[in-house]
């Protein structure tokens, strides 16, 4: 069985079988039309972030080592980046790539024009998930095989690392960025770091992650994501056919979903709110709109990880197994 596979319980798949080709579905919470396009890449595309102007997209193919650029549908280049990379993030002049390399242990800043490596800073066994602050002063790294979290400078590429629960998979900050959340998938919980950041440059003793609480969750949490408004963290609980809300104010799960067979991934639409929860372990996509309805569209295969586009008018999945990229408008 392939390292990945073990690491991310699934193998990432095509999301192309959502709807039929001009179906009328409310996936983006009005009703339209959904155009279905699907891209060949390379191996095991795992993660995927768009530039700043929404026109150039950019792949992790864990299976291939390599990065891959898309635009207009069509793959325009790859390149070597090192042994399975898993998570990446992109700044916000959207020219640099911040990614983790699996096999490596360590977080590469790539060129995203160039895709030449520019530098790369040591992290723990098997970095998996990746945040860049929206100040661009730190990027978070969660390691899956040592169960650490690390809070590295931009300016200095200092570190500070913190042990959190057993197998963290993905980390994501607060709204107002002064907390880190971390979904540990072995120990069932999710792990709340406080940041303790200094004004200006992040370096020396001016910046710390401190361990502030611990939230009992479902059954091998894997994916989190906040409401828009940031005051409801959504997990879904890969063992637990479940998704836990969290009210984070007092970080207290209010609210049991459930949902499909082995729920993996949470992806809130950026405009109206409806929540996309995958289930890789059925053919379903569960659909909870910010009034409480339902619905759960069929696919072909198990859904892992799925993205909107900032304005809300498209989503995006990787194919893991199949190698293809769904882009749904």
């Amino acid at each position: 069985m392939k390292r990945m596979h073990r690491l991310l319980v699934a193998g990432l798949v095509l999301l192309g079988g959502l709807v039929a080709m001009g179906a009328e579905v409310s996936i983006f919470g009005t009703q339209k039309r959904v155009v279905e396009v699907v891209i060949s890449v390379e191996d095991e595309p795992f993660d995927m972030v768009a530039s700043p102007d929404g026109k150039t997209l950019y792949l992790t193919n864990a299976g291939a080592g390599k990065l891959t650029v898309i635009e207009d549908n069509k793959v325009v280049r790859t390149a070597a980046v090192g042994s399975r990379p898993t998570g990446m993030a992109i700044n916000g002049k959207g020219d640099s790539l911040y990614v983790a390399v699996g096999n490596e242990n360590v977080l590469k800043v790539v060129d995203a024009k160039t895709l030449e490596v520019k530098k790369s800073v040591a992290v723990g066994k098997f970095p998996i998930g990746v945040v860049l602050a929206s100040d661009e002063r730190f990027v978070i790294v969660t390691c899956a095989d040592d169960n650490t979290v690390h809070l590295i400078s931009t300016a200095t590429w200092e570190d500070k690392t913190l042990t959190v629960g057993k197998r963290p998979y993905f980390s994501i900050l607060s709204k107002d960025e002064k907390y880190l959340l971390t979904a540990n998938m072995n120990s069932n919980e999710v792990t709340v770091t406080q940041l303790e950041l200094d004004a200006g440059a992040l370096k020396g003793d001016n910046f710390h992650l401190s361990p502030f609480k611990t939230v009992a969750v479902g059954s091998q949490p894997a994916g989190l994501s906040l409401s828009l408004d940031g005051k409801k963290l959504y997990v879904a609980n890969y063992g637990g056919r479940t998704v836990n809300v969290i009210t984070t104010n007092n970080w207290i799960v209010d609210e049991t979903i459930d949902v499909g067979t082995q729920p993996y991934w949470i992806a809130v639409h950026p405009k109206d709110g409806p929540l996309l929860v995958s289930n890789y372990g059925s053919a379903f996509v569960d659909m909870i709109m910010p009034d409480g309805k339902r619905s759960q569209v069929k696919v072909e295969n198990s859904v892992v990880k799925i993205y909107f586009s900032a304005d809300g008018l498209r989503a995006f999945t990787t194919n893991y197994n199949g190698n293809k990229v769904a882009v749904i408008e």
